[in-house]
């Protein structure tokens, strides 16, 4: 079962929540995604990024990076 813990605020246009599921933490983003994940994979050459878990139309889920918001 998948739960809010937080709502988290950030730049980007997006509604952004850390979830947590039976098996992890992970991070929501819905709205306004597609430049978000563009960016992600771009930089994903050069440097450390977290890990995309899943991107359904306008929403992605991806890895749960602890530290501060």
């Amino acid at each position: 079962m998948e739960r809010v813990i937080k709502q988290l605020h950030g730049h980007s246009g997006s509604s952004i929540y850390l979830m947590e599921n039976d098996k992890q933490k992970y991070i929501l983003k819905q709205n306004n995604v597609a430049s978000n994940i563009e960016r992600l994979y771009a930089l994903a050459a050069i440097v450390n990024v977290p890990q995309i878990y899943d991107v359904c139309d306008d929403t992605f889920k991806m890895e749960y990076i602890y530290g501060l918001d």
